[in-house]
Formats: structure tokens, sequence, C-alpha cells
């Protein structure tokens, strides 16, 4: 097992280590992009992006998962270039159509989303970046059918970090503001897509309708499952726009930089890996034994980044921007854990993937979409942003349970659930402590966090969290470390 939890050790770091690069720096402009962008602007901003993120996930229609479903079936290099360029090819002819209508009419989505018609030129900056996007899905999914994570990092990573300089030129530069954020981010999409292209080299002329008619009966079924999970995240971006003011949709934004960290570095790059790791070892006579330990061992490394912004993004947040900014930190916590619940649903839903019984993750989602529809409804009207991020972590709570359920009755595994009791009663000693640290003044309270934060791992020590075999690891790895380092 050590062997197998290595290998998808290696994946997720590849994955998840190309990003931390480029999201550092994000994280590190905060500071500069708060001294020229309002919180207005951060709203706006957002709103455009989680539009886009909506788009996306309807026009890729869940080709990237039924390309990597399928790419393993397929046992001549011929079979498997008819199945990406089928899928290359129904998505341009479903994309390009629509995106160029929804341009069209982008002096009336501007009213629907803003009240007025100004921002139609930011909307249709935004519609040619969902294209790149469409396309660009499916290079992304075959690298990683593949296990490419090389050339995975390469481009998702590339394209974030030309995005990035570039709109650092035009925003701090330029002084174009928001528009210069969403030109930047389209030009280097622009680029990311063609290198995509050049690396991929198998998108032929050719469409083939049975490929085609598998893709879409199991990607289809997938997407409407991916549409509710993207809409629990986002929507709360609107119920905010909608009960509150687009002054908290930005400071919620600001929130959600900090939240999504764990998003960014731990979940995301986990699940990437995580499904060709789960997947390859179905047939393996210990493969429910890991399974069990992966959710242990990811909800242990999910809990504490999730706990340390939580505990510390107010106070990070007094030093990196101005007063005005500084209400993003209530909803650090709530966004942080929804992302570990999200984690642990992808490891729940194993026995969906091995069994094909995709139809569950649509009514898994549905449920917990309209529980988030509901509680956004209530909760933002009574404590504005604070209440969608507690509604966003309602829900992925719900799906987390509701995706258990549906496991254990298709694919049952024992799960270290004594263990994960432990986790959670630590972590909720310490979150208690450090909100009671409030009432020292500030910096000792912002201290007495840190101290907390890191004594976290000690105090799961202490009452027994980790066995013996993972102790001996984790001298052994420390020794190594501390050899090396000498």
């Amino acid at each position: 097992m050590l062997q197998q939890l290595k290998r998808l050790g290696k994946q997720t770091l590849v994955y998840g280590v190309g990003g931390i690069g480029v999201r550092l720096l994000s994280f590190l402009l905060i500071p500069v992009y708060t001294r020229l962008l309002t919180p207005m602007d951060y709203g706006v901003i957002d709103l455009l992006s989680v539009t886009q993120a909506l788009l996306i996930t309807i026009l890729t229609m869940g080709t990237g998962p039924a390309l990597f479903r399928f790419y393993y079936e397929c046992r001549t290099d011929q079979e498997r270039i008819v199945l990406q360029s089928s899928a290359w090819w129904i998505l341009m002819l479903v994309s390009v159509p629509v995106l160029a209508l929804a341009t069209f009419f982008s002096s009336f989505l501007s009213r629907m989303l803003f009240g007025i018609a100004d921002y139609s030129l930011l909307i249709m900056l935004m519609l040619f970046a969902t294209f790149l996007q469409v396309i660009q899905s499916v290079p992304l999914a075959i690298f990683r059918a593949r296990e490419n994570a090389f050339e995975y990092v390469l481009i998702s990573v590339g394209s974030l970090l030309a995005s990035m300089l570039l709109s650092i030129y035009l925003v701090v530069v330029r002084r174009l503001g928001v528009l210069g954020f969403f030109v930047g981010n389209a030009i280097g999409l622009a680029i990311s897509t063609l290198l995509a292209v050049f690396l991929l080299r198998d998108l032929r002329l050719v469409f083939g309708g049975q490929r085609v008619k598998q893709l879409l009966q199991f990607g289809v079924p997938a997407s409407l499952g991916l549409l509710p999970i993207l809409l629990i995240d986002v929507s709360s971006r609107y119920f905010i726009q909608w009960l509150a003011n687009l002054n908290e949709v930005g400071l919620y934004s600001l929130g959600y930089r900090f939240g999504s960290l764990v998003q960014i570095l731990l979940v995301s790059p986990f699940v990437l890996a995580w499904g060709p790791f789960a997947l390859s070892i179905k047939e393996s006579s210990g493969a429910k034994r890991v399974y069990a330990s992966i959710l242990t061992y990811f909800l242990c490394l999910a809990i504490f980044p999730s706990l340390g912004l939580g505990l510390l993004a107010p106070d990070v947040l007094r030093v990196m921007t101005p007063s005005s900014f500084w209400d993003a930190g209530n909803v650090v916590l709530s966004l942080g854990l929804s992302y570990t619940l999200s984690g642990a649903y992808s490891i729940f839903a194993v026995g969906v993937y091995i069994t094909k019984k995709t139809i569950y993750i649509p009514l898994v989602t549905l449920v917990a979409m309209a529980a988030n529809f509901a509680a956004n409804f209530v909760l933002v009207s009574r404590w504005g942003m604070q209440g969608a991020g507690y509604a966003t972590l309602l829900s992925y709570g719900i799906m987390a349970i509701g995706m258990f359920m549906v496991g254990k009755r298709l694919y049952p595994v024992s799960y270290e659930w004594g263990r994960i009791v432990k986790l959670l009663i630590v972590s909720v000693v310490v979150y208690a402590a450090g909100r009671a640290a409030d009432a020292f003044s500030w910096p000792a309270s912002a201290i007495i966090r840190v101290v907390l934060v890191f004594g976290w791992p000690l105090a799961l020590v202490a009452v027994g969290f980790f066995q013996k075999d993972e102790i001996v690891t984790l001298q052994r790895a420390w020794q190594t470390l501390r050899l090396r380092s000498a």
C-alpha cells in the first residue's frame, strides 16, 4: 500500500506544485490590487469569472471525464485519435454558435448581471476567454488520461502565469482597472490554447459518430452532476448581489481567494491525481483498504490549512489590505472547510465510477444544490456574505454525506471513523481557543492563534490519532530532511 500511496502523492505533488508559485504570486499581489481596485471592482471581476465557469461547464458537456473514461478502452492509437478528435469537433460545433449569440446580446447580459449596460465589453472578453477554455479542455483531459502531469501543468500554469503577468502590466502599469484584468486573461488563454494544441498534435479532421454517442452518454450525466456542484460554489455571488450589494460580492471574492487556497493547492491537484489512481488499483485485493486510508490522510492534510486560514486570515488582511477589505476574513473558514468536504465527496464517489453508475452524481448534487439555494436565500438575507459562506459549507456537507450513502450501497468501504472523529474533536477545540484569543488586543491575539495552529499536529499526536507505523515513517522523513539540509 505504501508504494501506491507514494504514487498518488507524486502525481498530486506534480499537479499541485506547478500552481503554487503562480498562486503565491497572485496572493502577494493582493496588497497592490486592493489599493488600485475597490471592493466593487472585485465584485465585477468575481461575477463575470463565476459566470464564465458556469458557461464552461455547460459547453464542455462532460467531455473531460468522458474522454478520461473511454481513453483506457481504446486499444490502438488510431482509436484514441478518433476519440479525442471527435470530442474536439463536437465542442467546436456547440460552443461557437452559442458564444457568438451571447456576444451579440452582451448589453442585455450586462443589464441582467449588473442592472446597467456599461459592462458589455467586459462580457465580450469573458465570452472569448470561455471559448478558449472550452476547446483547451480536450488536450488537458488527454494529458490527464496519459498521466502526462508535466504537460498538464505546463498548459494550466502557463495560462495562469501569462494571464497574471499581462494583467499586472495592464492594471498596475497601464492603470486600465477591471478592463486590464480581462484583456490580460484573454491573451494569456490564447497563448496557452495554442501551446496545448501544439503539444497534443493528435487532433485530426475526423468525427466518429459512435464515439460521440459514447462521450455524450457518459459525459452529459457527469456534466449534470458537475453543474450543480459549480452552482453550489458560485451561486452565492448572485444571491449576495441580489440580496445585498456588489461591494459585498467583492469582499466575499477576496475571502474566497484565501479559502480557495485549500482547493487550489491541495484539493484540486489531489482530485486530478485521484481519478487515474483510484481506477488503476480497483482490481487489486487491497484497494478498499487503500481508499479508506486515503480519506483519513486527505482530511488530515486538508483540515490543517482550512483551520489555519480560517483563524489567521483576518490578521493577514489587517496587514495586507486597506480597512475596507478587512471583513473579507469572516468567510474564509467556511469556504476552506467546504473544499475539504468537496475532496471527501470525490473520494466517496469512487464507487460510482467503478460501477459506472454516474446517474447517481446528478441525483446527489441536485439535492445539495436545492439546499444551497434555499440556505442562501435565508442566510444571505440575514447575514450577508457570511451567510453565503455558511450556505456553501452546508451544501458541500450534504453532498459528501449523500455520496457516502450512495457509495456504501454500490461499493462499500470501511473508513477509519474512529481516527476521523479524533481529528474533528482536536480541530474544534483549537478553533474555539483561537476565537477566544480575541479577548486579547492585537497583535497578541494573532500570536496566540499562530501558536494554536502550529500546535494542532502535536495535539493529534497527543490524542493518539497517528498509528505507530505512521509515526515511525514521519520520524524517518524528518531525519532524512534534516540530513539533506545539513
